[in-house]
């Protein structure tokens, strides 16, 4: 580089300069900016209610009962599967009522509680395999018909068995 390119060197970077601070224009601010994500995981809540105990009253040897469309509400903010156990000396069937399966077709009666079917062990007889239920208090209401025949060799006395109703979030 010759002396006389030496001495232009540093007007050409003022000149850069000036003309980089005159595109910005006066008092251009620097900006630059970041995200973030804020989120929250929702806990799964389901709440079951089986409604009053159903007394048959007073039975014959041999004889029958059956009760028709017992309200089983579930409020789930999730899907879930609805299973039924029976525990204790009265023979007791379930089906789930025509009238008895909420919100279809996000939910379903599992065979074979189409029709009475005898309680024992754990059994699921019914999902919700889509969406939430509806808001609280109404919930999902499953109209659940129980039935019972006397067998002729039972003491006379009150026999009993305990039904529960399980309602398990699937995610």
């Amino acid at each position: 580089m010759s002396p006389r390119q030496l001495r232009r060197a540093p007007l050409a970077v003022a000149a850069a300069c000036i003309s980089v601070l005159a595109l910005a224009g006066p008092g251009a601010a620097a900006t630059d900016s970041d995200d973030i994500v804020v989120s929250a995981t929702v806990a799964a809540q389901v709440e079951i209610n089986a409604g009053s105990d159903i007394n048959f009253g007073s039975l014959a040897l041999g004889a029958s009962a059956t009760e028709l469309a017992h309200p089983v509400r579930v409020i789930a903010n999730d899907q879930y599967d609805l299973s039924v156990s029976r525990t204790g000396a009265l023979p007791v069937s379930m089906r789930v009522s025509g009238t008895g399966n909420p919100d279809a077709p996000n939910t379903a009666v599992i065979a074979p509680f189409t029709a009475f079917t005898a309680l024992g062990a754990d059994a699921q007889f019914a999902e919700r395999s889509s969406d939430i239920t509806p808001a609280p208090p109404v919930g999902d209401v499953w109209g659940v018909d129980f039935e019972t025949t006397i067998p002729a060799w039972f003491q006379a006395g009150t026999i009993a068995s305990t039904v529960t109703f399980t309602a398990v979030t699937v995610h």
